[in-house]
């Protein structure tokens, strides 16, 4: 027999009323509430937008840390901040016209630019915008934003019909700004910027990748059939997602282990939420607590308990170099590097412009802010504010001289004695005298050795020609890029071989064992020219080719520049001393007193000319190199220390690797620096666009 339940409607109105007024109640808890597509941190969706094919949450971004800053918004949509105010980046702007509140921001982890979002759907942009990354479209009339992202150079956002917008500077033509087309019926519902690759979310359960695939960041892993993805963070090297059944899946590089994802803690039975770093990654569990795996040459993984009051943790965000989270009562806390005030938990906030309430939410973008960046991070060096990107030449020193790059380490199988970096690779010499290239633009081209040698002794990298010294003092010039390589064939009167050598932009020059300095190459700015020596030297002793002007120390602690002098970069300033080191970078020198103070000279834009203060435990300096717009310095206890211009983390030293317990020896490159241990391993950390930067691998 069947029965048939009859419910009057007057009931069921009343059901309906009491849902909702209990149900928005209800996801206003500052507690983990729906997990639906989001790229950072857990996401609510009261206000999801509907369209005539999907319904599309809108994801916010309850905290942001990107490279030396950090963001908070409040219960009532006001935006807090951290950190100094490079590119105005602590100015908060006013709300726009018909917005009430702040409901979302975002920044990545190696962007000087943020986004918010407001309750009327517009985004305002504030700080950088040298590429027009701040410049937002307009929207057809009745559109309006859901979501932000950013990149270092770029902005995205996310529309209300699920079309992805991107606008700012495509850089190094990886067509990042090329949203792909959907088939019919397939929208976007999630976007998440990397440095410059993006990954964006479709309503299908899908993850799409555009732009730089060098590390395979881009090659989405394909799931079990019936599996979809809910949420997205892309790095700059990697990427992870989040599947339906609650699964942190991660996929590109893995020098650090930041795609290995840990096993659940105790008590936990599923992840809810996670965030790509530079170099390491955050997983939030359901049972609140924050796992942290990769990279923690800062501290950026040691998750501290929670403070007084909270329970669990309920949102996450991996920045450049430091971390924050935020607790179920509304604390902000931060952990990892906080040389410049960025840590919430040890600097005051400073709110921002002020709105009336806002619903309490935890969510994430997907552009960098929690989820994001790239090419690995470094340690502990003094660093000076970034300036904007440029190009430059290496330069070479007593200690030859390299260049910035993302960091890698390992445990070596080779030893190395001396390193050099250039602007698109890196030579190492080994202890068997060998020299190995790192970079992903040509084979590894090596000379061979002159007749009669039995190993290299010193090397010296530039683009235009590269120098190897044999151990019977021979110089053989090569091109690692034509593969083309000679020796050279002159050796001034008096001198029986060649002791030290040093490639510049369009000169190199060449020390005999007789203290003679012969040059080739371009004669601009008389660089051919090589001055007398003067009164009371008898021979040189150290040799420095820059960019367009050259470095010679002689006996008698004396320096003398030739060249260009556009920036001052020849002038030696007075010292009664005497030097006992050079380096000539781009359009700076530097030199080292007998006392073991460094001096420097010429361009200073982004102050790298001044050396910082000794660290701890150092009574003097004892090593220089000079790069394009960086500088660095080698302590007698064996520290690094940067300054300079720190766009690509150049000057942000890494801690020793393992089994390692001083430096002895830098390179100063375009916009990466190698570092050589006293164990032979060979530390990378900057720029690693060309894999300039010695891979894990080779160690």
């Amino acid at each position: 027999m069947n029965y048939k339940i009859i419910i009057p409607v007057s009931i069921i109105a009343l059901i309906i009323l009491i849902l909702a007024i209990v149900l928005p109640l209800t996801l206003r808890k500052k507690s983990l509430a729906v997990i639906s597509p989001s790229l950072e941190t857990p996401l609510i969706t009261t206000n999801a937008v509907t369209t005539s094919s999907t319904t599309i949450p809108i994801i916010r971004n309850l905290i942001v840390a990107n490279v030396k800053n950090s963001y908070r918004l409040t219960d009532d949509g006001q935006i807090q901040a951290w950190g100094p105010n490079d590119y105005q980046l602590m100015n908060i702007p006013n709300l726009p016209t018909g917005a009430t509140k702040w409901i979302s921001i975002a920044s990545g982890n190696y962007s000087t630019h943020v986004l918010g979002l407001t309750d009327d759907g517009q985004i305002i942009g504030w700080g950088k915008n040298t590429e027009n990354q701040l410049n937002v479209p307009s929207l057809p009339q009745g559109d309006k934003w859901i979501g932000i992202s950013t990149s270092a150079f770029a902005s995205f956002g996310l529309t209300n019909n699920g079309e992805i917008i991107g606008w700012g500077a495509d850089k190094y033509n990886h067509n990042y700004l090329n949203i792909p087309t959907l088939p019919n019926g397939e929208k976007w519902i999630a976007v998440s910027a990397g440095n410059i690759s993006v990954l964006g979310l479709t309503n299908k359960g899908r993850i799409i990748g555009w732009g730089d695939n060098r590390y395979s960041q881009i090659d989405i892993p394909n799931l079990p059939d019936g599996r979809k993805w809910i949420s997205v963070s892309a790095a700059t090297d990697f990427s992870l997602g989040l599947t339906d059944d609650n699964k942190i899946i991660g996929w590109g590089h893995n020098n650090y282990g930041e795609i290995n994802i840990p096993e659940l803690p105790a008590g936990a039975t599923k992840w809810i939420s996670m965030s790509a770093g530079s170099t390491y990654s955050l997983g939030l569990t359901d049972n609140g607590q924050i796992i942290g795996w990769g990279d923690n040459t800062y501290g950026q993984i040691d998750i501290p308990p929670l403070p007084s009051g909270a329970t669990k943790w309920i949102a996450i965000s991996a920045g450049l170099i430091h971390s924050l989270a935020l607790t179920d009562d509304g604390q902000v806390i931060g952990w990892g590097n906080n040389l410049h005030g960025q840590l919430p938990s040890t600097n005051g906030s400073q709110p921002s412009s002020s709105t009336t309430s806002a619903p309490s939410t935890t969510s994430a973008d997907g552009s960098q802010p929690s989820t994001t960046t790239s090419a690995p991070s470094t340690t502990s060096a003094p660093s000076t504010t970034s300036a904007p990107l440029s190009i430059s030449a290496p330069s070479t020193t007593s200690a030859p001289s390299t260049t910035s790059a993302p960091l890698s380490i390992s445990t070596p199988i080779i030893k190395y004695t001396a390193i050099s970096a250039e602007n698109l690779f890196s030579l190492g010499l080994t202890d068997d005298g060998l020299i190995k290239v790192w970079s992903n633009l040509n084979t590894s081209y090596i000379p061979t050795l002159p007749v009669g040698a039995t190993k290299w002794v010193a090397i010296s990298a530039n683009s235009r020609e590269s120098l190897a010294l044999s151990d019977n003092g021979k110089i053989i010039i090569w091109n690692y890029f034509s593969k083309i390589s000679n020796p050279l064939s002159f050796l001034p009167s008096g001198a029986t071989k060649w002791v030290a050598i040093s490639s510049g932009n369009i000169v190199s020059l060449g020390l005999t064992d007789n203290g003679q300095i012969f040059a080739w190459g371009i004669n601009n700015y008389g660089l051919l020219n090589i001055p007398p020596l003067p009164n009371g030297a008898t021979k040189w002793v150290a040799i420095s080719s820059g960019i367009s002007h050259a470095l010679g120390l002689t006996d008698n602690g004396k320096i003398l520049g030739w060249g260009d002098n556009f920036r001052g970069q020849i002038n030696t300033p007075s010292y009664a001393g005497k030097w006992i080191a050079i380096a000539a970078g781009n359009i700076h020198s530097l030199g080292l007193t007998q006392e073991g103070n460094i001096i420097g000279w010429g361009y200073d834009y982004y102050r790298q000319i001044n050396a910082p203060a000794l660290p701890l435990g150092a009574t003097k300096w004892i090593s220089i190199s000079a790069g394009f717009r960086h500088s660095l310095g080698l302590t007698d206890n064996g520290k690094i220390l940067g300054w300079g211009d720190n766009d690509y983390g150049q000057i942000n030293t890494p801690k020793l690797p393992y089994g390692a317990t001083k430096w002895i020896s830098i390179s100063a490159g375009y916009r990466h620096s190698l570092g050589l241990t006293d164990n032979g391993k060979v530390i990378g950390w900057g720029d690693n666009q060309f894999n300039q930067l010695p891979p894990a691998n080779y160690f």
